[in-house]
């Protein structure tokens, strides 16, 4: 764990470290961050190969779950930039995943994103020790979820995996008009509920769109670390597991 370039063990515990006591709002980002974004989509694309009878089409489910992230990111570039809309990010990624496993069947690209959409936001696996967190940050902070996803698909994923009555209030970019790491994100998602910025602290595990994009707008972060990847970026604070949030708050 870093806090301001100063490492503690893992192993301290909440009476060894100073507690922060200036944050009131604390955002968080959702897929990755709270829900089990991996672990869910696993699920949902075993489903859907079920459906579909597509083990036997698709003999490699590990090069279709890495492909489809590589194209569902891409897909989720070019919409932040105003490049597709919507309904057209929904779908390309199938398309492209398929075409690129040489299925280029249009049709069971619409079919396929229309199982994802409907079965994926009803999983409910969440990082290691969300509950226990949040059951720790409710009666301290107000709590948000700012994320980059639809709406009713982020509220659902919330609903279904029985979370959302710990935050006040959820913001997406459908909501705010931007997409992070937009600076116009985040001071969307702080005018919107009256929140100020040094009282503010944002919570995710993606380094540009979460991290930078706070402290390009002047607000801390933590970033969530999960997957130790090496940066050179200085960051307020710095997590490998989520439950060292209550080691800072």
């Amino acid at each position: 764990m870093k806090f301001k370039n100063k490492t503690f063990p893992l192993h301290a515990t909440e009476s060894c470290l100073y507690k922060l006591t200036k944050y009131r709002n604390i955002y968080f980002d959702l897929d990755n961050t709270l829900w089990d974004f991996e672990t869910n989509a696993r699920d949902t694309f075993r489903e859907i190969f079920d459906i579909h009878h597509l083990w036997n089409t698709i003999t490699d489910f590990e090069r279709f779950i890495s492909t489809f992230a590589l194209y569902n990111e891409q897909s989720w570039e070019k919409y932040r930039l105003g490049q597709i809309r919507k309904e057209e990010l929904r779908i390309e990624r199938f398309c492209l995943t398929l075409h690129r496993l040489k299925i280029p069947d249009h049709n069971l690209s619409g079919l396929i994103s229309d199982n994802y959409l409907e079965l994926m936001p009803q999983k409910s696996n969440l990082v290691e020790n969300t509950l226990k967190v949040l059951e720790y940050l409710k009666p301290r902070y107000r709590l948000f979820i700012l994320t980059n996803g639809f709406h009713d698909i982020q509220s659902a994923k919330l609903e279904n995996s029985g979370i959302r009555h710990y935050f006040n209030g959820i913001i997406t970019s459908e909501d705010t008009r931007w997409s992070k790491p937009d600076p116009r994100t985040f001071e969307y998602a702080l005018k919107s509920v009256n929140a100020k910025k040094a009282e503010s602290l944002m919570v995710g595990d993606n380094l540009i769109l979460d991290i930078s994009g706070a402290r390009n707008f002047g607000m801390d972060q933590v970033f969530f670390n999960r997957k130790m990847i090496s940066h050179d970026m200085n960051i307020t604070y710095e997590i490998n597991e989520l439950k060292e949030l209550m080691l800072i708050l």
